[in-house]
């Protein structure tokens, strides 16, 4: 019987490099859940899928949804997430190292279905090992 590896947690490795690397100002909560009570400047990364890619390496789903207080800034921030997570092939956070991202979708305005607060997202494919 085949062995099928495990892989380490990309999400969380993913929001390690985030936040070590997003700019300092404005204050940017970077996490994979939408705390009780919603910051202004809030990233959620979320697995939203994937693939085994080889016997030793995957294809994650990464969705990427960014809020801020008014559009423009959303704008920007999903931005500048956007470069960030491009250039994360090389980070070994936790255990897991990026090689290549690839993005599925890019950056789109949706406006929180609950608040009709400015929020943008986006998805990856992050291929890890």
């Amino acid at each position: 019987m085949p062995v099928i590896p495990t892989f380490g947690d990309v999400v969380a490795s993913l929001i390690t490099y985030l936040d070590a690397t997003l700019p300092g100002s404005p204050a940017v909560t970077v996490a994979s859940r939408v705390p009780a009570t919603r910051p202004d400047y809030l990233i959620r990364l979320q697995r939203t899928g994937g693939v085994m890619h080889t016997r030793v390496s995957e294809k994650a789903q990464v969705s990427v949804d960014v809020w801020a207080p008014t559009e423009e800034a959303a704008h920007d921030l999903a931005q500048d997430a956007r470069v960030i997570l491009h250039n994360s092939p090389g980070n070994a956070a936790g255990g897991v190292t990026v090689y290549r991202v690839e993005e599925i979708g890019g950056p789109a305005m949706l406006p929180d279905p609950l608040s009709d607060s400015p929020r943008f997202v986006f998805t990856l494919s992050v291929h890890t090992r």
